[in-house]
């Protein structure tokens, strides 16, 4: 197998000319790569059938690439192989049909680790991930860190039994729905969910926001400086659903006494060992609560 393709430079040209040549040149055996990395600085889409026969097992957009647009059908000679798709600092964008970056990442049927990160993307439609060709029953990590994220759409992952890990840190989530989590059915039986450093408060969940997912939960809810207390129909529900499930969250104010309802069960704070008060005591401190 050869080993990798780079196309870099400060200048535009066409991927699917270079990709076409390659083709024709290379044999058979000669045409699977281990991964392609995109630098260059100009070219801003990957059109349909980029990649002509060529395939590889990764697939990498960096930092100084100008990437925008991903054809709906950019990958359908390799979306068979690659495993690891990772876009880092980009402009990419969804603009359906013909640039449907879900679609286009829901084509690769044996990815197991999707990062998209530090870009522009604003939202998570409903029934992101499809089963194009086939549930990605590999998939088991997805990162959309550091984005404009305001909205996740009902059920994107339904079709992911085996995610293991969802990161949306570091975005512009205010609300959470009762879908947004919701999955058909699992093989994973933990689902970590990182919605840190977000722009969530007491008031942005739904009831069944996270007792959907088929497994247990762990949410990490740190750096959102407006949840200060954990609303009682939400969380009370969420911790008695699956003995297993934990939050993690450290902006409590733990005078509140719209969390004092926690007091009621040691597993609740058992459920909570990492949650810390806006003051840095942990949650489970006596002192916590003492006026109510």
């Amino acid at each position: 197998m050869a080993k990798v393709i780079e196309c870099g430079g400060n200048t535009e040209y066409s991927l699917k000319q270079v990709f076409q040549s390659l083709s024709n040149n290379l044999k058979d055996e000669e045409k699977n790569f281990y991964y392609f990395k995109l630098t260059n600085t100009v070219i801003n889409q990957l059109p349909d059938n980029t990649f002509e026969d060529i395939t590889f097992g990764s697939i990498f957009i960096t930092e100084e690439s100008a990437l925008k647009h991903i054809n709906t059908h950019a990958f359908t000679a390799t979306n068979h192989r690659v495993e690891k798709f990772s876009a880092e600092g980009n402009n990419l964008e969804n603009n359906p049909p013909v640039n449907d970056l879900f679609i286009a990442l829901s084509s690769m049927n044996n990815l197991w680790q999707l990062s998209i990160a530090n870009g522009k993307l604003t939202e998570i439609p409903s029934d992101a991930f499809q089963p194009i060709n086939g549930p990605q029953k590999s998939l088991n990590y997805i990162s959309f860190y550091n984005m404009q994220i305001t909205k996740i759409g009902d059920r994107p992952s339904w079709n992911l039994p085996s995610l293991k890990s969802i990161q949306l840190g570091k975005n512009k989530l205010n609300f959470i729905s009762s879908r947004a989590f919701e999955m058909k059915s699992r093989t994973a039986e933990l689902l970590e969910i990182h919605l840190d450093s977000n722009q969530l408060n007491s008031t942005s969940f739904e009831i069944e926001a996270f007792l959907n997912t088929q497994s247990s939960v762990h949410l990490i809810l740190k750096n959102n400086t407006h949840v200060t207390y954990l609303d009682e129909k939400v969380f009370k529900t969420f911790f008695n659903n699956n003995p297993q499930n934990k939050l993690t969250v450290d902006t409590l104010d733990c005078d509140d006494c719209k969390s004092n309802w926690l007091k009621e069960n040691n597993k609740y704070m058992e459920q909570m060992a990492e949650s810390t008060c806006i003051t840095k005591k942990n949650v489970s401190d006596k002192t916590n609560f003492l006026q109510c």
